[in-house]
């Protein structure tokens, strides 16, 4: 998760050689900002992309040249401002953040390095993730991703401060939810030992939930399912119906209004979960401004039961393609994923909980890198060609879906390059059971829409066995 302004902050100086501002103190500035950056680049933490510079000697105003770097940051520059002499530079880049699912997001400016020449050369590094926490910002333990990203952090501000001949002190961060302790970050808590969050409510009952005030309401947040460069998805209750058990998802703010976002996801079809409602995290410092609350069905996921035997995926896939077909009749698309497609304690259909897909795919991205929905089940058109999915997408995404609940594994591949040429080529994993479900899902998986089955065409053919 990313917060706008800065959680956390090192900053240290190291005298002029001569005093004043002059070209040879900005160059031995660059000079410090290179090798910094060098470290950083080392630990994933900030593949610097470009410099800003700013604070024009002589010059009033706010006026800020960007300036593209690579490994060198001194020739670019001095090429470019001419006699001119900035005072402050920022140096911007990418992070790699490493989370336990095994997929990497590389995120913009989740890490900053700036430098200043005034009566000294200061060197600075900002931090916007909450990867480096104990627990996420909204107060859920996390323990391998703290794991995965927090060592390479301190081992970097440790390598910095050697190699610049600087000792880097902690600052108060813009917001207050972490506490910096030399090179560690930890959470910052409540008197009762609660970690602190935006619009917290104090559980007495205690537990590993942790409750946020969500559009005026509360909602008993759960553990994180599912998080993206643009998203976050979590289980949950709400507070007043312990029973009601919804599914949470953030995001950044849609250009929509939650009216026409909820007129576009309601899906009032029998076999779909109700949405609860959408709303606005008011909460000071989390970065995400929409948020989703939908029913969760009873049950559970059927890609937690997967590989299923292949006559339960065959009446599964019929109840879906059934619910798929009312959907589309109404000129709707509800988007399928495994982990959307709810059954029972026997195993049969429950419901679909389908809308945070389309919720997260609509709403704009702090920082490029993968959403929370890591591996695509979209069709050709969607993956090749930039459309938008329509009623043959869902078809798509459902015999994708079903084969995976067979075999599982993702018929194109198990990464997002492999996957993505696939389809392009349509060369799927061959179906390993009966050879007629198997041409039934290669049609639906075929590049072209106008072939595949409809919805209708797919439960028919499905409830046939």
């Amino acid at each position: 998760m990313i917060v706008s302004g800065t959680l956390a902050k090192w900053s240290g100086c190291r005298p002029l050689r001569v005093p004043g501002r002059s070209r040879d103190n900005l160059t031995d500035l660059l000079r410090l900002l290179e090798s910094a950056a060098r470290i950083l680049g080392e630990a994933e933490l900030l593949r610097a992309t470009h410099l800003e510079l700013t604070d024009w000697d002589g010059e009033p105003g706010d006026e800020t040249l960007t300036v593209a770097v690579a490994a060198d940051f001194v020739t670019p520059v001095l090429e470019r401002i001419g006699s001119r002499l900035p005072w402050s530079i920022k140096v911007h880049g990418r992070a790699v953040i490493r989370e336990p699912t095994g997929v990497d997001y590389v995120l913009d400016d989740v890490v900053v390095l700036e430098g200043a020449h005034i009566g000294e050369h200061e060197i600075a590094l900002r931090t916007s993730c909450d990867a480096w926490l104990p627990h996420d910002l909204l107060g859920a333990p996390q323990p391998e991703r703290y794991a995965l990203n927090a060592p390479r952090l301190v081992t970097a501000l440790a390598r910095l401060e050697e190699a610049l001949g600087v000792q880097l002190a902690d600052f108060d961060p813009d917001y207050k939810y972490a506490v910096v302790r030399g090179h560690e970050l930890t959470n910052l808590r409540y008197s009762s030992g609660n970690i602190l969050v935006p619009d917290y409510v104090e559980d007495a009952a205690g537990g590993e939930y942790c409750t946020l005030l969500l559009d005026g309401r509360a909602v008993a947040m759960g553990p994180r399912l599912r998080a993206g460069a643009g998203d976050e998805v979590r289980s949950g209750y709400l507070t007043a119906r312990h029973e009601a058990r919804v599914l949470i998802t953030f995001t950044q703010g849609h250009a929509e209004s939650h009216e026409a976002l909820e007129r576009r996801l309601g899906l009032r079809f029998p076999g779909i979960a109700p949405l609860r409602w959408l709303g606005e995290n008011e909460s000071n410092g989390i970065p995400y401004a929409d948020v989703l609350i939908e029913d969760l069905p009873a049950g559970r996921p059927a890609s937690e039961l997967a590989p299923l035997p292949e006559a339960q995926m065959a009446r599964l896939g019929a109840a879906c393609a059934e619910v798929l077909a009312a959907v589309h009749a109404d000129g709707q698309v509800a988007g399928i994923r495994p982990e959307l497609i709810y059954v029972d304690d026997t195993g049969a259909f429950a419901a679909l909980a389908p809308r945070g897909p389309a919720f997260i795919a609509s709403a704009p991205q702090r920082a490029p890198g993968l959403r929370s929905y890591a591996t695509p089940y979209d069709g050709y058109e969607v993956l090749a060609l930039g459309k938008p999915a329509g009623a043959s997408g869902d078809v798509f995404a459902l015999c994708a879906t079903l084969h995976q609940l067979v075999t599982g594994q993702h018929p194109f591949g198990a990464a997002w390059p492999e996957i993505l040429a696939r389809v392009s080529a349509n060369r799927p994993d061959p179906y390993p059971g009966a050879p007629r479900l198997g041409a039934l899902l290669a049609r639906g998986l075929d590049p072209d829409p106008a072939r595949r089955p409809t919805a209708s065409e797919l439960a028919a053919a499905l409830r046939e066995g």
